[in-house]
């Protein structure tokens, strides 16, 4: 046989693919059973049974071509049948799907069928699909350019909502197909979603399922700039997100809500759970910056899990309104482990909004999780209430108190602050100004968080929850080396020298610690500074000196130490005196502003027959107190007087210790 008909031959067998696949080139028109004669997408489409995969090569790909374009024109889309798999970023000669690079082979669905590069005459809806199962898979692909602009006055029409892709259709039975490694970017929607909408309502069920996907630059002139999910009227509509990008999306170039995400449940369910997903630059001119949960005599109240809320605004609620009101109405998601910062309202709730009006419902629950920098501009920095009782645990908040969080419209609204509150204490993120919201070693939310409250295993990076002892409060997971962890502190005193001791279990990024001394346990003077060894995490341990104390004063000592972000610790507090042999009364401070502190000091033990006596006199020899004579033992004894409000300037301090009487004059300072 002739070499060149063998190699021909083995060739084609090499570029055949399985009955159950359809091989897609753009611009080709041959049976789609090999690459060399691979068919067009709307025929495959059209050929297509459940079961069937359809492998698309690189390039784009229109649901038609015209110039001028007619209204049957932009009427048509990229319809997925049933059980359809749907699998771009093929190069076009592979042999198994495993080889296909969806990010490298760039494989787009557009809607610019007159290919003029504008939106005009644009497809209503790139792809559309309905009644489908969850067997029905698009992986891979880019949908961009869809333009729902249709002249229709219903709004949920496909023609006006779904620029991106129209899922689903009313009273559906259902339409849930899994949506993978897509991005969804330019679509328009004269009305809902312009990525996608999903129509379950009147008892249909819409529950797709979104993974590793992004949604950018879409927009809609009233509600979800990105995507709709409608469940209302006796539908439901909780789709399952993971993994999902959401950026510089908008709803209401007139006015509308929900930027990212617009949940409809009125008199009807809308609880999707998100995870593992970024909104950031989302903007609504109405509600919810990000998202809109409505919960109208219905159930919006989805799950928000490992999610960061980053610069989205709107003009109440810049990350998330929740709107549970009239009968039964409830919105009250769960919202764990979520990193907000840097959210805008222009009129109230900087973060979050919980209306729960007209006997409805909203008191979201909210765990481990950051707030920092949001701002509602009229009231309301973190939260807004009508009516609203969010839940807040193991929170890091920039606030002062639960109570500096307070800002409502009405009596009924309150914050419940529980257990494991952070008040304005720093968060530490990597670089916030450029979306870096990854905690450092000295960030306040390093294992400070509760591992009970949520289900994941993983971050918003896939990397493990539990790194070190505890799960930290936030989106993100710490996961670099141990940061310092102290032992143990240790002054010891002597006739000559105090030395000064201390381990370190661990030691990361740290530039050394002040050995601060104090007299009376409250003014603190560094006497050493002792620099870090370098990071270990193996302990380290550390020993520096210091002048005694003159015979019956007492040192206190406790370290200062900072780390290479200047942020600073203090661990450590032990004493350190040199024994006197006879009877030593003391007070501090000299003269006294509010309150005085007198410490007897007894050399011997005496089986614990030390008898005192102490009483404070006036400039009069008149007793303002007098404490009952009592047995001490070997030590210290110590009693403290508030001063402050008596009128008298100067009292005087009687000890009587065993045989030995000191009389101790106090100056009261005025100042």
């Amino acid at each position: 046989m002739d070499r060149k008909l063998v190699l021909t031959i083995f060739f084609a067998f090499q570029l055949m693919v399985g009955s159950g696949q359809y091989l897609v080139k753009p611009n080709s028109n041959g049976n789609g059973r090999t690459w060399q004669s691979a068919t067009n997408l709307q025929d495959a489409l059209s050929s297509a049974q459940a079961g069937v995969e359809i492998w698309v090569a690189e390039g784009v790909y229109y649901p038609t071509t015209c110039s001028p374009c007619t209204e049957e024109d932009k009427e048509k889309s990229f319809v997925i049948p049933d059980g359809v798999k749907l699998l771009g970023g093929f190069k076009g000669g592979e042999t198994n799907k495993n080889q296909r690079d969806w990010q490298q082979n760039k494989t787009i669905l557009s809607g610019d069928i007159d290919q003029d590069n504008t939106k005009d005459n644009n497809s209503y809806s790139v792809v559309f699909t309905e009644n489908v199962g969850n067997l029905t898979v698009v992986d891979g692909l880019t949908i961009r350019d869809g333009n729902a602009e249709g002249d229709t006055s219903l709004k949920e029409d496909p023609n006006r909502s779904g620029g991106g892709w129209y899922n689903g259709g009313v009273g559906t039975p259902q339409s849930n197909p899994q949506i993978i490694n897509c991005i969804f970017e330019n679509n328009d929607a004269n009305a809902f979603g312009g990525a996608m909408y999903n129509m379950g309502s009147f008892e249909g069920h819409c529950m797709p399922t979104y993974q590793n996907c992004t949604f950018k630059n879409n927009q809609s002139k009233f509600d979800g700039g990105a995507i709709y999910s409608n469940g209302s009227f006796g539908g439901d509509c909780n789709f399952i997100m993971e993994d999902c990008l959401f950026e510089n999306n908008l709803a209401g170039w007139e006015i509308g809500s929900g930027g990212a995400l617009f949940n409809n449940g009125i008199e009807g369910v809308c609880n999707p759970e998100i995870r593992r997903s970024k909104f950031q630059y989302q903007e609504a001119t109405l509600h919810g910056g990000a998202v809109y949960n409505q919960g109208k005599s219905g159930d919006a109240s989805p799950l928000f899990e490992n999610c960061t809320f980053y610069k989205n605004k709107a003009e109440q609620a810049g990350a998330i309104y929740n709107l549970g009101v009239r009968s039964n109405g409830n919105s009250s998601p769960q919202i764990i482990n979520c990193t907000f910062y840097g959210n805008v309202a222009y009129d109230f709730g900087g973060a979050i909004m919980a209306n729960g009006d007209l006997n409805g419902t909203s008191e979201p629950f909210i765990g481990n999780c950051i707030f920092w920098k949001n701002r509602g501009f009229v009231n309301g920095d973190i939260f807004y209430m009508v009516n609203g009782r969010p839940n807040l645990e193991y929170c890091l908040v920039e606030n002062v108190s639960c109570l500096d969080m307070h800002a409502s419209l009405s009596d009924n609204s309150r914050i419940i602050c529980g257990d494991g509150m952070l008040y304005n204490k720093q968060p530490k993120f990597r670089n916030p100004e450029i979306g870096d919201l990854r905690i450092k070693h000295n960030s306040a939310a390093l294992n400070t968080g509760n591992l009970r409250l949520g289900d994941a295993n993983t971050d918003i990076e896939n990397m493990p929850r539990l790194h070190l002892d505890h799960i930290d409060i936030g989106a993100h997971e710490y996961n670099g080396l141990a940061p310092t962890l102290f032992d143990s502190f240790k002054a010891e005193s002597s006739s000559d020298f105090v030395s000064l001791t201390w381990t370190n279990l661990s030691e990361y990024k740290m530039a050394g610690c002040e050995v601060q001394r104090s007299k009376d346990s409250s003014d603190f003077e560094t006497v050493a500074w002792v620099p870090s060894q370098g990071d270990s995490q193996q302990g380290q341990s550390y020993q520096t000196w210091n002048v005694p104390p003159q015979r019956g004063e007492i040192y206190t000592y406790r370290l200062r130490c900072l780390d290479t972000d200047s942020c600073e610790q203090y661990f450590g507090l032990d004493t350190a005196f040199v024994q006197p042999n006879e009877i030593l009364a003391k007070v501090f401070p000299v003269p006294v502003l509010d309150e005085v502190t007198l410490k007897v000091y007894f050399p011997k033990d005496n089986n614990g027959q030390n008898r005192l006596a102490v009483s404070l006199t006036n400039v009069l020899g008149q007793i303002i107190i007098a404490e009952p004579e009592m047995m001490v033992n070997k030590g210290w004894a110590e009693f403290k007087y508030k001063l402050k409000d008596r009128a008298s300037e100067v009292f005087y301090l009687h000890v009587l210790a065993n045989r030995e009487r000191f009389v101790i004059p106090i100056l009261l300072s005025k100042l």
